[in-house]
């Protein structure tokens, strides 16, 4: 959590770093542009009238780390009021959160999700850090070496976790990677190919009415915002395929309406203080959290990082309303970078 300077400046007087990079380089659609995987677009969110200047890391990183390493102090960034680490995903720029860790060092500015805590949220990571919180369901999770099934399964017994399990490959976001195995034959099928794996205790957090709902929250310095509520038939739930499900469904869509009559989301007091603790718990001053209920009542935790996306907001008229969370969360962002007017 934020630990830098609480006192704010004019928006028009500040001078804002937002950082951006990564260890792997992709190919982008737009030419000269490069494109890195486990960004966060929050700093979408900063007016145009503020001003901004970008550092891209993660472009022949040794010689910077190995510079970095040798000298005691940081880079010069004290132009800067506020540094804003967009780089978010440890699995993928370990490298790149690390050079950002020492250019950092002797900064005295506020720095927003610093490189260290963004390393230490990995998905095992987060749940051994977040078990224990009284209301949350947090997810058995282990991370374990493919390419050998058999084992592979004698990994995951050993830990406790028992099928039905979600297998995925780590640092993947959206579900593209993941499957549900149910048996020892399709645990092995599903781990035979790649290095290292991700398994998941799967808790089953259908509704009364047989819908899975997935809701995502954002938090940005304390400040929690609502984002949105995805409902489908289907146990992997993600916002798109969850407007397709709802969208002919006004009692659906209705139910987001009412959550959405608070900025925070109309949730039990309970739900707002898990995600406080969870921020405090991971030290991070800007963050999502997905998330379900279980039958019984508890919070299922989904993921909790810095990684996930805001943007974009819904075109199709019937989700217009989820338009309004917009200048909040603007707000709600200003406050974090310490600005305003």
């Amino acid at each position: 959590m934020e630990t830098s300077p609480p006192n704010r400046i004019s928006a028009g007087a500040a001078q804002i770093l937002t950082v951006v990079g990564g260890d792997c380089i992709y190919k982008s659609s737009t030419p000269g542009r490069l494109t890195f995987v486990g960004l966060s677009d929050v700093d979408e969110l900063i007016p145009e009238t503020v001003r901004t200047k970008r550092l891209t890391l993660g472009i022949d990183l040794e010689p910077l780390l190995m510079t970095l390493r040798q000298q005691s102090g940081g880079g010069d960034l004290s132009a800067f009021d506020c540094v804003l680490n967009l780089v978010s995903e440890p699995d993928r720029s370990p490298k790149t959160l690390e050079a950002l860790s020492l250019l950092l060092r002797g900064y005295r500015g506020r720095v927003i999700n610093h490189p260290e805590a963004v390393l230490r949220t990995s998905r095992e990571e987060v749940a051994n850090v977040l078990r224990g919180i009284p209301g949350l369901l947090v997810p058995k999770v282990l991370r374990f070496s493919g390419g050998d099934p058999d084992a592979a399964l004698e990994a995951v017994t050993a830990a406790g976790l028992v099928f039905p399990l979600i297998v995925r490959l780590p640092a993947t976001h959206r579900g593209r990677t993941m499957v549900l195995v149910e048996t020892e034959d399709q645990f092995r099928e599903a781990v035979s190919t790649q290095v290292e794996y991700i398994a998941i205790e799967f808790v089953d957090y259908r509704g009364a009415d047989g819908l899975y709902r997935k809701y995502r929250t954002w938090s940005f310095g304390g400040r929690q915002v609502f984002r949105h509520l995805a409902i489908t038939d289907h146990w992997i739930v993600h916002v798109t395929p969850g407007n397709e499900f709802m969208i002919d469904r006004p009692d659906l869509i209705e139910e987001e309406v009412r959550l959405m009559e608070r900025l925070e989301g109309a949730f039990p007091g309970q739900v707002h203080a898990i995600i406080a603790e969870i921020g405090e718990r991971l030290r991070l001053d800007c963050f999502g959290v997905d998330f379900g209920f279980h039958p019984d009542g508890r919070m299922v935790l989904f993921e909790a990082n810095a990684a996930m996306t805001f943007f974009p907001m819904v075109t199709k008229p019937r989700f217009e309303f989820r338009g309004k969370l917009l200048e909040p969360a603007q707000q709600a962002c200003m406050a974090m970078l310490g600005l305003h007017g």
